[in-house]
């Protein structure tokens, strides 16, 4: 029962975003090129490092951090990573650091897979798997361009078109820049996303409700298990 209501709160999250999105292609002249959005100051995007430019043997315990898929959650960033790096490395790899506010997005898998980088975290670095986008925040609300990538209408769609022929669905920069994103003006970004989450808060203290109650439920299942085994049962 609670895990069909989750799947529920799955939809409904969709449709919230479908129609936010509705919404903004109507406000929108004309779609935009991410090249349009990108800040001019640096190089707008970049993918991770190759994997023969950090070995393994470079991996630290401590030190710079390097960021992974593991770090990005439901659009959410999450704390805790695998590898480490020497400041000495870093600096080598220093085409790769990370500011605050960059946009991480996972290169293959779940294309939805996208988060915004905390101030805790700037100075730390892309890993292989991950792609790198810097937004021009005069142009694009970071939060507005997340929940337009973790809509399953509009970018997906066309990630998929683009994919076609491939047995996988993934991401480079080829194919983010053919990917037309729907960008009306700031004010209605800011309008769009207070929408968005207006709608779903609710969801996610639901969700919060459901996952609380199913965690218990499983202490209570272990705890009966474990009763059963040592014989709790027997008269």
């Amino acid at each position: 029962q609670m895990q069909t209501i989750k799947q529920q709160l799955a939809v409904y999250r969709q449709a919230v975003l479908k129609e936010a999105f509705d919404n903004a292609q109507a406000m929108c002249e004309s779609f935009t090129a991410i090249e349009d959005i990108l800040v001019t100051d640096r190089k707008g995007m970049s993918t991770g490092p190759f994997g023969t430019m950090i070995k393994k043997h470079e991996h630290r315990t401590s030190g710079v951090p390097m960021l992974g898929i593991e770090n990005i959650g439901a659009g959410k960033f999450i704390d805790g990573n695998k590898i480490f790096v020497t400041k000495e490395k870093a600096e080598e790899l220093k085409a790769f650091a990370l500011k605050a506010g960059d946009i991480i997005i996972s290169r293959s898998g779940t294309v939805g897979e996208i988060c915004a980088i905390p101030d805790r975290m700037e100075g730390s670095l892309l890993s292989t798997n991950l792609m790198r986008v810097s937004l021009n925040h005069n142009k694009v609300l970071p939060k507005y361009f997340i929940y337009l990538f973790q809509s399953k209408g509009i970018v997906l769609d066309q990630v998929k078109e683009l994919c076609k022929g491939s047995t996988r669905i993934f991401l480079n920069q080829t194919i983010l820049k053919r990917i037309q994103f729907p960008i009306p003006h700031i004010e209605e970004q800011i309008q769009i996303v207070h929408a968005i989450e207006s709608r779903l808060s609710v969801c996610d203290s639901i969700e919060q409700t459901v996952d609380t109650a199913l965690s218990r439920a499983e202490a209570m299942r272990q705890s009966i298990l474990k009763k059963a085994f040592e014989g709790g049962f027997s008269e």
